[in-house]
């Protein structure tokens, strides 16, 4: 908190004062301004001319204005059943952009205000705030403000806190412009060239530690923009450009960091906690309570499931999945990471490994094979960063960050391979009713086909029938390893493949990225990492193992044929198998609601929109119109892709493999046999269709005007019925 023990006020003006505040600890704070907002909006006006004035006068010191503004950026910092005045919106935007103040984090209610009123006359807004320059908040990136509960005012009071102790160090991060220095072959080649003594990975990544610190001494050099500025007074136009545009983007990076700090959490007594190490400790507590400590082995018998099956390996497939792995094989794994992936805990992009290829190229390839062949995985190499996203707008718990594992680039590549091998098998062993990441199946399907089913259900003619979505509770960070590696065995996986696989899970040791530094190392005993390219695909193999299950179950029970008939004795037999699968998996169902939000293609675009012309989700008034946006560069646009354009030839491509009867889709195979029948969706009417289905049957004259027949052998050809001839019959 900061305690302020010099306040100077020179100036005190309608609705405004200014002072000269100064830290007992850590300081000069700079020029303060205590706001309260006139309740008229034509008023306040007069308040937002006046401090854009007073900002113009102060562009090299640190101020901060703070108060009652009585006014929000838009309705989303307001609840309750009351119109806002766009205009006045409009106007706080304006000012808030023309002085370039910069809404400081915080954190406690989302709401600082309340009319004291209950029920429907209850209105919630956001009138109290923090506004800093760019100047503050680089000098305090650390700071925020805590906004508390209300006592017997009806405002929250604001709790200005944080600390000026700043780190802009930390751990190793390879910039990627270094790759494109002049030189940069050499320096790789100075570092390699040494012998390491010890297996072909520990070599590696000896070398790629010792080349830190080769980087870290360029990136200082020639990452100095400000110097080299002052050096190049014969350029000074172009260098103060480019100093201009390096301060921006330092800004923007301190901004965007700043609003990701997590200031405070409620620890296991619902107590909030915010000295950093206390912060740290809850978040290394629960992770590693939620990914396990030390794995207690189980023995798991599922054979009794292979019969029901769809698929299992052949000899041929299985003898597939064994090949040697070839440095072809290793060099695309590493070429198909994208150079903007974030780094693991190395460091290293994938820009590095591209770039240093012709250096690098032969060990790298030897290290992975060596893998392979041996079936073991240095830690080192499987260390894991998680990054934490927070799930809420305001996380208050730590079980409202989503943990993404950010992997090194040489697991993520050793990742690749094995799933560039399970691909061509996993359209064979996963049944039909599941899509996700099957290659050449759509999960949009099942979202098609759940809305056809789901049609009428409010009708009283209908025939009984139920249906339950069932959501699993941390899914991927709560999968059984036992479990996994008894699932693959059962669809004759190969016993050399498996250990793979359990090298790559087991192996992994755990980190947490948190305000800047890394905290933890710990290994986990279940779960599969967000982030490592395998996880989805094993997951799809763990999800099927369910399917067949319940189909086991289930396969005596005539209320389960066709739609489920809602009986007190079909719920507990799905019970009875959902609590028998969460035993054996490790996963459990999530009794929590959750609603979703409407006019998504708006709010995508609006956000769009913003970062477009702030650089940052915050709401502000735009240049050119978002359509203009959209349009090619021949035509005058910057050829951005309108997201309801997308959206659209995403639909229509669903309505191109209804006309192709796509018989890898399941959706496409109903439609076909229960929905059109022998007509075409140009011909289709039904009163009592989805709404899904009448939206694509609408924008499928889209795809109409566009299409021309050619001669073919007449197999799927109907005369009566497809637009073969402009005019039609």
């Amino acid at each position: 908190m900061f305690i302020l023990s010099e306040l100077g006020c020179y100036r005190v003006g309608r609705g405004l004062t200014t002072m000269l505040s100064r830290g007992a600890e850590y300081g000069l704070l700079g020029m303060t301004w205590s706001l309260y907002g006139e309740c008229d909006h034509i008023r306040r006006r007069s308040l937002w001319a006046g401090l854009h004035n007073l900002s113009e006068d102060i562009t090299m010191d640190p101020w901060a204005v703070f108060g009652d503004f009585n006014a929000i950026i838009d309705a989303s910092e307001s609840l309750g059943r009351s119109s806002e005045n766009s205009s006045a919106m409009a106007d706080f935007r304006e000012f808030i952009t023309e002085t370039g103040l910069i809404h400081l984090p915080f954190t406690g209610c989302p709401y600082s205000w309340h009319n004291s009123s209950e029920g429907s006359r209850s209105l919630w807004r956001r009138l109290d705030r923090v506004l800093v320059n760019e100047i503050w908040l680089v000098l305090w990136p650390r700071a925020s403000y805590l906004c508390a509960l209300p006592g017997t005012s009806d405002h929250s009071p604001l709790i200005l806190q944080g600390s000026v102790h700043r780190s802009f160090g930390g751990m190793f991060r390879f910039d990627n412009f270094l790759a494109e220095q002049p030189g940069f072959l050499e320096s790789v080649q100075g570092v390699w060239r040494h012998r390491i003594f010890g297996n072909k990975m520990y070599g590696v990544m000896c070398r790629l530690k010792s080349l830190k610190s080769v980087f870290r001494a360029q990136r200082k050099i020639k990452g100095n923009l400000a110097k080299n500025v002052s050096l190049a007074r014969d350029f000074l136009e172009k260098a103060q450009l480019l100093f201009d545009t390096y301060k921006e983007n330092i800004l923007y990076q301190l901004v965007q960091w700043c609003r990701m700090r997590v200031y405070q959490i409620q620890n296991t007594a619902g107590q909030l906690v915010s000295e950093s190490a206390q912060v740290a400790s809850e978040f290394i507590s629960f992770f590693q309570s939620l990914l396990g400590g030390t794995r207690t082995r189980r023995t798991l018998n599922l054979v009794f499931l292979q019969p029901h099956l769809q698929h299992t390996l052949t000899s041929e497939e299985a003898s597939a999945l064994l090949l040697p792995v070839s440095q072809a094989e290793v060099k695309a794994a590493f070429f198909d990471i994208s150079v903007d992936s974030a780094p693991g805990p190395d460091g290293y992009t994938s820009a590095f490994f591209k770039a240093a290829w012709p250096v690098i190229g032969n060990d790298i390839c030897a290290a992975v094979a060596e893998f392979f062949i041996s079936g073991q995985l240095l830690k080192q190499l499987n260390a894991t960063l998680l990054v934490l996203i927070p799930k809420v707008q305001l996380p208050v718990r730590v079980s409202e960050f989503r943990p993404i594992a950010c992997c090194n680039v040489m697991y993520k590549a050793i990742a690749k391979i094995i799933v560039g091998r399970i691909q061509p098998v996993l359209h064979s062993l996963i049944n039909y009713s599941q899509n996700a990441f099957v290659p050449g199946r759509s999960v949009a399907d099942n979202v098609l086909l759940a809305q056809e089913l789901m049609a009428g259900y409010n009708q009283a003619k209908l025939p009984q029938r139920c249906t339950i979505k069932i959501d699993i509770q941390k899914a991927y960070d709560s999968v059984d390893w036992d479990f996994l590696l008894e699932s693959l065995r059962v669809f004759n996986f190969p016993a050399q493949f498996i250990q793979l696989i359990e090298q790559c899970l087991t192996s992994a040791m755990f980190s947490i990225s948190l305000n800047g530094s890394v905290h933890g190392f710990f290994k986990g005993s279940r779960g599969l990492r967000q982030g490592d390219p395998m996880s989805p695909y094993l997951f799809v193999m763990v999800m099927e193992l369910w399917h067949v299950l319940l189909k086991f179950r289930t396969q005596d029970n005539s209320d389960f044929r066709f739609h489920w008939k809602c009986t007190v004795n079909s719920v507990r037999a799905i019970k009875s198998v959902l609590t028998e699968f969460s035993e054996l998996s490790g996963l459990h169902i999530n009794p929590a609601p959750y609603m979703y939000t409407k006019s998504i293609i708006k709010v995508i675009e609006s956000k769009l929109r913003s970062f477009l012309w702030k650089g940052s989700g915050s709401s502000g008034l735009a240049k050119v119109a978002w359509a203009q946006v959209c349009k090619a560069k021949e035509d005058g646009g910057l050829g951005i892709r309108s997201v309801l354009h997308m959206n659209q030839a995403l639909m229509l491509k669903h309505v191109w493999r209804i006309l192709q009867e796509d018989p890898r889709s399941i959706w496409v195979s109903w439609v076909l046999r229960y929905r059109l029948r022998n007509q075409t969706i140009w011909t289709y009417h039904s009163a009592s269709a989805s709404w899904c289905w009448n939206k694509l049957v609408k924008i499928s004259l889209l795809l109409k005007n566009g299409l021309e027949y050619r001669v073919g052998d007449g197999g799927k050809f109907r005369l009566w019925t497809d637009i073969w001839h402009p005019r039609g019959l």
